[in-house]
This record gives structure tokens, C-alpha cells and sequence, in this order.
């Protein structure tokens, strides 16, 4: 029986799985996707690493490890992008790249080998993966929640206490309403928070300390593709995503692959020993140049003193009326208005302005604040992004990545 059709019949995606691959991956392109669509969760490549973090994976959660083969000359894994408006992208790291990566956080962060790592998310994503795998590296079996909730988030504090966690911006500000409306007891244990973000508002890192008054809250900057590009500190400028980490190297290039002088926004270009080797599912829309660096839309600029700044992802921006736009941009002045994470600006093609732009906020709102959003909007930008329509979510909806789901918003936004 073909692999995929046996793990459809046989396991309850459900239940925690990891397949590891190794056998001709693209003879499965597929069926993978099918299963991580389904919520399987999708891990390492090749029989080397397998038997590496086997004994580590026996005290997992997992009850099932399948195997294909896979003829790469030097052992890789394998995990997914988030997702949040497109299918996921599976992409395909060196294990020395995911090494180098977590020789960074250590060097940066500076934690004892032993400290004890909770991740909240699907594994088959890259932060929640890389957290399981970083954890195996230092020899320590991470507590791991699949599905995120915030009351089972406390009760794991209050049972079992971690040191280390990994969350999305989302996630953090989904707990800090929880504590809120809860009132349940702060986690004191908490001494690391890696907050994988490209923009986090100051006011959720502040809400999150008084939560985890203990803990050092790091943010970082970066994608699947790349890893650690940024990380930011707390005396490092607010609008900034922090300074360069070590080994990485970043240039700033216009469209015709030219530099820019410090403080002028261009396409971020990036290289270090963190990069993938290639996508074996979804579009491939990196650029490469031959000196080893790699661009995958993002802009920004740097200051003098090497601090990033981001500006926004290329396929974030679109066209209203004539006039272009980054949906980023607006996100960011709308979260600072409303003082909130879950919000989103999305974008429906019109025959007329070729995009209407709908609002989507997980607070409830009365025509006054819709009438100051606009306000505010139109001074800030111009009359051409004044939204179609400001539309109140009473769930927000996240990905097993734990980011946005776009695509649910979007089917919100048309009703």
C-alpha cells in the first residue's frame, strides 16, 4: 500500500505524529501536502538524524514514527512555513544550518543547557520545530502542546514549570486576555520568551511581563527560510526589529540590485550559515545572487549602528485606486490605535480601485472608534485606503502555526 494512503487509513492525525521521509520526497509532494492539510505533523529527513534523536523522540508525545528515504548527500530537515494567507511552504534546511541557528539563541540568550522549553504549536511548523529540535540538541525533552489553549498554557505552568517559551505574537496577546478575564496566577518560572515576530507593540510585551515578571522577552526577526536575522533587546530602538546577529550579513538593495545608503528603505538581502537549501512544495519566489545571499520580499532598512528596521513583505503590497500600499504598514498604526494584536487589514479585488481594503479586529467597536479609524487613516495615508468595511470577530482565528489565518478573514470579510 502506497505510504500516504496507509497513513490515512491508519492513524488519526489527531494523535501526535511525526513522519520521517526518507526515501525520492518528490514522488510525494502530494500526498504530504494532503497530510498536512489534514493536520499531520511532518518532520525530519534522513535515517542519520532519525537515530540521532530517536531515544529523545521515546519520551514524546508521539506514538508513531513512519519512514521514507530520501538521497541527499548530507542530512536535512524538513518543516513547514506558516501559512497564513497561502499554503504552507515545506522547506528543506541543512542540520548544521539548524546548529548554527541554535548556537545563535544560545550565545544570545545565554541560558543553562538544562533549562526546560515549553512550546506551544503544531511541530511541523518552523518556531515549534525548531524549539522541539533545539531542546533534543541540548539533550532535554521539551512540553510540548499541540493544540494552543490558554487555560491549558497555565495549568502546564502550575503542573510541570518551564523556563523557556516559544510563542507567536498572537498567542501571547490570546493569554494575556485570558489572564485578564481569569485572573489566574502569574508564571513566575518563566525566564526566556522567544516572540518570533517581524513588529511586536510594545504595550503586549509590556502586559506579557507583568505575567512572567522573571522573564527576559526577545524578540526575533527572520522567516523559515532564513532563521535568526534580527534579534531585539529591550534598549534597542522601538520601531526597530533589533540588531544583526552574529554571522549574519545583510545588505539593503533597490530593484535593480543596487545599495542604499543607511536609512533608506530597500529589499532586505541576507546571508549567513542559517539559509535553506531549497522548497520542495509551494513557490519557490526566492531571489539569489552569486555571492551567496538570498532576498525573499522582505524590506527595511539599516541604521548606522546595524540596527534592522522592517518595512514590510513585497507580497503585502497592493494597489488602491492607483495608489500602492503595505497592508503591513497599516496593521501597525491600526494595532497601536486599538492596542491589540488581532487585527487585519485585508484586500478584495475590485473592478473599480482594483483592491477594497476590509478591516478585521477581534474587539467589538461602535461606529465612534470606525469613525476615528477612518479618520486616522485617511491622515495618515490618504483617502484611498479608507477601509470598505470594519468587521468586529468574536474568534480569532489561528493556524495550528499560531499565526493569523488569513484565508478564514478573508472569508469573513465576504460573508
Amino acid at each position: 500500500m502506497e505510504f500516504v494512503a496507509f497513513v490515512g487509513e491508519n492513524i488519526n492525525p489527531k494523535e501526535e505524529l511525526l513522519l520521517f521521509l526518507e526515501e525520492d520526497i518528490l514522488q510525494h509532494l502530494k500526498g504530504l501536502q494532503t497530510l498536512q492539510g489534514k493536520g499531520y505533523s511532518i518532520g525530519i529527513i534522513n535515517k542519520h538524524l532519525l537515530n540521532h534523536f530517536n531515544h529523545r523522540f521515546e519520551k514524546t508525545p508521539f506514538s508513531y514514527l513512519y519512514t521514507f528515504t530520501i538521497p541527499l548527500e548530507t542530512p536535512h530537515l524538513l518543516c513547514f512555513s506558516a501559512g497564513s494567507s497561502k499554503l504552507p511552504k515545506a522547506v528543506l534546511r541543512t542540520h548544521t544550518s539548524w546548529i548554527s541557528s541554535f548556537s545563535i539563541q544560545q550565545q544570545l540568550l545565554e541560558y543553562p543547557m538544562n533549562t526546560k522549553c515549553l512550546i506551544i504549536g503544531k511541530l511541523s511548523h518552523s518556531l515549534h520545530f525548531f524549539g522541539l529540535l533545539e531542546s533534543f540538541h541540548r539533550n532535554q525533552l521539551p512540553e510540548v502542546l499541540p493544540v494552543f489553549s490558554p487555560k491549558r498554557f497555565f495549568e502546564l505552568c502550575r503542573k510541570n514549570p518551564p523556563d523557556l517559551l516559544y510563542a507567536t505574537p498572537s498567542q501571547l496577546w490570546l493569554l494575556v486576555k485570558y489572564h485578564e478575564q481569569i485572573a489566574c496566577p502569574s508564571v513566575s518560572t518563566l525566564k526566556f520568551i522567544l516572540l518570533g515576530g517581524a513588529r511586536v507593540q510594545p504595550a503586549l510585551i509590556s502586559a506579557f511581563q507583568k505575567i512572567a515578571p522573571r522573564a527576559a522577552i526577545r524578540v526575533f526577526f527572520g522567516a523559515t527560510e532564513t532563521s535568526y536575522i534580527s534579534f531585539k533587546k529591550a534598549d534597542d530602538p522601538v520601531d526597530s526589529v533589533g540588531k544583526l546577529c552574529p554571522g549574519v550579513a545583510v545588505q539593503i538593495l533597490d530593484k535593480k540590485h543596487q545599495f542604499v545608503p543607511n536609512g533608506t528603505t530597500g529589499f532586505i538581502w541576507v546571508k549567513s550559515n542559517q539559509l535553506l537549501s531549497k522548497i520542495i512544495l509551494g513557490s519557490d519566489t526566492i531571489d539569489r545572487n552569486q555571492e551567496g545571499y538570498v532576498c525573499i520580499g522582505d524590506r527595511g532598512y539599516l541604521d548606522d549602528s546595524n540596527h534592522l528596521y522592517f518595512k514590510g513583505r513585497n507580497d503585502q503590497v497592493v494597489t488602491v485606486a492607483g495608489q500602492k500600499i503595505s497592508l503591513d504598514a497599516l496593521e501597525e498604526t491600526l494595532k497601536s490605535l486599538l492596542n491589540t494584536e488581532e487585527i487585519a487589514v485585508i484586500n478584495i479585488p475590485d473592478l473599480v480601485k482594483e483592491n477594497e481594503l476590509y478591516i478585521l479586529v477581534s474587539k467589538v467597536i461602535n461606529q465612534e472608534i470606525k469613525k476615528n479609524i477612518r479618520f486616522e487613516l485617511q491622515t495618515r495615508f490618504g483617502s484611498f485606503v479608507v477601509p470598505k468595511k470594519i468587521i468586529s470577530v468574536s474568534k480569532w482565528p489561528l493556524l495550528a502555526s499560531g499565526k493569523t489565518n488569513r484565508t478564514q478573514l478573508k472569508k469573513i470579510a465576504l460573508g
